[in-house]
């Protein structure tokens, strides 16, 4: 539909809004964040998902609910900080970790939000996004790099090279300035 419409039409927004309100969606959003390792670690109101307790997931089922059709109600918790140490390194780098309801909405929102982020992003980009990674980065790099004119390449740099020349900057390559360095001592 926003292929088709455009992601700033009427209809997208209802669709939107449909899907946040949804059940099937809230408890989708409650199961991502149930079968994260992350949901044990209980945020600034000392709580955390119980799996093995139902009444929790109706809860926050629950609270989703509350939270889609009175956003106006909603605040966010403050999040817990946490230092954690950089591998290989002395130094400590922070951590914000939510509560656990607050990472429940979150999920949701990102359920409805990811399809026109998606949509909209750049298909060059590879970080933080799904189903994408580091390896089909390179692999796009090498591709691109096959399917480049090499003498076209090198005359527009050469013609780069000579502009620089005649504007009075001399652009020298790191080798050429040790020879030219060299010979002056």
């Amino acid at each position: 539909l926003a292929i088709e419409m455009g992601i700033y039409d009427k209809e997208v927004y209802d669709m939107q809004l449909l899907l946040v309100r949804s059940r099937l969606f809230r408890e989708h959003a409650v199961d991502l964040i149930r079968k994260k390792p992350g949901s044990q670690t209980p945020g600034v109101d000392r709580k955390y998902y119980d799996k093995d307790a139902e009444w929790i997931y109706e809860e926050y089922v629950e609270y989703l609910r509350q939270m889609t059709y009175h956003p106006n109600k909603y605040r966010a918790n403050a999040v817990k900080r946490v230092w954690i140490p950089k591998p290989g390194k002395d130094e400590k780098r922070p951590l914000g970790i939510p509560t656990v309801k607050d990472r429940a909405l979150q999920a949701l929102i990102n359920l409805v939000l990811l399809p026109l982020v998606e949509l909209t992003s750049d298909p060059n980009s590879y970080g933080f996004r799904p189903y994408r990674d580091c390896k089909m980065a390179i692999a796009a790099v090498r591709n691109q790099l096959k399917s480049i004119d090499i003498e076209k390449t090198k005359s527009s740099l050469k013609k780069r090279y000579n502009k620089k020349e005649t504007m009075g900057s001399y652009l020298k390559t790191n080798q050429e300035k040790w020879i030219l360095d060299a010979d002056i001592k």
